[in-house]
């Protein structure tokens, strides 16, 4: 099974430790993740994001929306309330009937529109570095039972 795994690109640099403990979370859990997004992290940052902002975003939507299309589950760092493209993304997930765990920072959720959301597929789950393999572990295990 695929997990694929997404974040806000202005996030990559600040939260690669993290991003990578999510990805050796997912394998160490039996699942494949989206090769591209744990090779695409460094290369990122060594672009820095000014690059980006030159790449044809159309082409970026249509290759996030296949890897969506490909996967089994999304795995979302929603921490930062205003990343559209993320949420756009879990909606996605969402109306394919595709589980989804929300990822939120250790006291970042209270307040916002992700607090409200509901929806039997969607798992919202709070994290601190320490936590989050045990957190996608134990998403990647639900999961298992799903299918």
């Amino acid at each position: 099974m695929i997990v694929h795994f997404v974040a806000p690109t202005p996030q990559f640099e600040k939260n690669q430790a993290s991003y990578q403990k999510i990805i050796d979370a997912i394998i160490a859990s039996g699942y494949e993740p989206s090769s591209e997004f744990s090779q695409r992290v460094p290369t990122e940052i060594e672009m820095g994001l000014s690059m980006l902002d030159q790449e044809d975003w159309e082409t970026i939507c249509r290759r996030e929306l296949a890897r969506i299309d490909a996967c089994d589950a999304l795995i979302a760092d929603a921490t930062n309330k205003s990343t559209f493209g993320v949420g756009y993304e879990v909606a996605i997930a969402l109306a394919q009937e595709k589980p989804v765990l929300l990822l939120l920072r250790d006291g970042s959720m209270g307040g916002s529109f992700i607090s409200g959301l509901m929806h039997p597929l969607l798992t919202r789950q709070q994290f601190n570095d320490a936590a989050i393999k045990r957190v996608v572990r134990d998403f990647c295990l639900t999961i298992r039972k799903e299918k």
